[in-house]
C-alpha cells in the first residue's frame, strides 16, 4: 500500500469518524425530542443512528489506527480482529435498520388504518432486538483465526446479504410506489366531495408520502455506499487472486454512510430538522 494511499484512508475516516460521531448524537437527541413523531419509525431511527454513532465511535478509530501500525507490529491482529468483528456488527445492523424501515413505510402506506393495531411498539423492538442479535450472530465467524478460505467463505455469506438486502428494499419501493399512486388517486377522487374525513385522508397520504420519500433517500445513500464493497468482495469469491487489499478501499465508502445517514433525517424529515436546528442553537448559545 502506498503512502498517498495510507493518508488518505487516515485523512478520510478521520474526518467522516468526527462528523459520524457529531451528527448522529444530534440525530438521536432530536429524534427523542419530536414526540410527535410515530413510534416505530423513531425506534427503528434510533436504531439505526445507533449502529452509524458505534462506526464512527469504534470501527473507524481502529481502522485509522491499523492503517498506521505495522502488520508485524503484535497489536496489530487483535485490533484488526476487533476492526472487524464490529465493523460486521454495526454495518450489518444499519443495512438490516434500513431494511426495516422501509418495510415499516410500506406497512404504513399499504395498511393505512390497521397499520397502529399491527405495527404495536413492542412488535419493533421486538424486531430491533433481532436486527443486533442477527448481526452479532454474523460477527461470530471472524472471531475465529483468518485464512484465505474462511475470508471468502465470509465474504460470500456477507455480500448474499447485502445484495439480498439491496434488491429486496428496490422491490418494495417498486411496491411502495404502485400503492401510493392507488391512494392519491382515491383523494383525489374524493376531493370532489371535500369534506373534514376527506381532509384528514389528503393531509396523511402527503405525510406518509414525505416520510416515505425521506427513507427513500436513505436507501439510496445505502445503495451508492455498500454496492461497490459488495461488488469487490463478490470479485475477491469468484477469483482468489483478485487483490483482497482493494475492499479497504471500498471500506471506507461504507462507513462514509454513517455520516450521510443523520444528514438525511435532518434535511428530509420536518420534525428532526428543527429539533436539530433547536439544539443546535441551544449549544451556541451556552458557548
Amino acid at each position: 500500500m502506498t503512502g498517498a494511499m495510507t493518508v488518505f484512508k487516515v485523512a478520510m475516516n478521520s474526518f467522516t469518524s468526527y462528523s459520524a460521531i457529531m451528527l448522529n448524537v444530534v440525530a438521536i437527541i432530536a429524534l427523542r425530542k419530536t414526540p410527535s413523531f410515530p413510534k416505530p419509525l423513531k425506534i427503528l431511527l434510533l436504531s439505526i443512528s445507533a449502529s452509524d454513532l458505534c462506526v464512527g465511535l469504534l470501527v473507524q478509530p481502529l481502522y485509522v489506527a491499523l492503517a498506521m501500525i505495522d502488520e508485524r507490529n503484535p497489536i496489530f491482529e487483535p485490533l484488526a480482529r476487533v476492526n472487524t468483528i464490529s465493523g460486521t456488527i454495526f454495518c450489518t445492523a444499519t443495512l438490516l435498520g434500513i431494511c426495516a424501515v422501509s418495510v415499516d413505510r410500506f406497512l404504513a402506506i399499504h395498511l393505512h388504518l390497521r397499520y397502529q393495531e399491527i405495527v404495536t411498539h413492542r412488535r419493533v423492538e421486538a424486531v430491533v432486538i433481532s436486527i443486533w442479535v442477527l448481526s452479532a450472530v454474523l460477527s461470530l465467524p471472524r472471531t475465529r483465526t483468518p485464512s484465505e478460505k474462511t475470508d471468502r467463505i465470509i465474504l460470500a455469506i456477507m455480500v448474499f446479504i447485502t445484495l439480498g438486502c439491496l434488491v429486496a428494499i428496490a422491490i418494495i419501493y417498486v411496491k411502495l410506489y404502485v400503492v401510493l399512486k392507488h391512494h392519491i388517486m382515491q383523494v383525489q377522487a374524493l376531493n370532489i366531495n371535500l369534506d373534514s374525513q376527506t381532509t384528514v385522508a389528503i393531509e396523511d397520504t402527503a405525510r406518509q408520502k414525505k416520510c416515505t420519500v425521506a427513507i427513500f433517500y436513505l436507501y439510496l445513500t445505502l445503495l451508492i455506499c455498500y454496492l461497490p464493497n459488495a461488488c469487490v468482495a463478490l470479485m475477491i469469491v469468484v477469483d482468489a487472486s483478485f487483490p483482497f487489499e482493494i475492499i479497504h478501499f471500498s471500506d471506507t465508502l461504507v462507513y462514509l454512510n454513517s455520516s450521510l445517514d443523520p444528514l438525511i433525517y435532518c434535511w428530509k424529515m420536518r420534525q428532526v430538522r428543527l429539533a436539530a436546528m433547536n439544539i443546535l442553537r441551544n449549544i451556541h448559545f451556552r458557548c
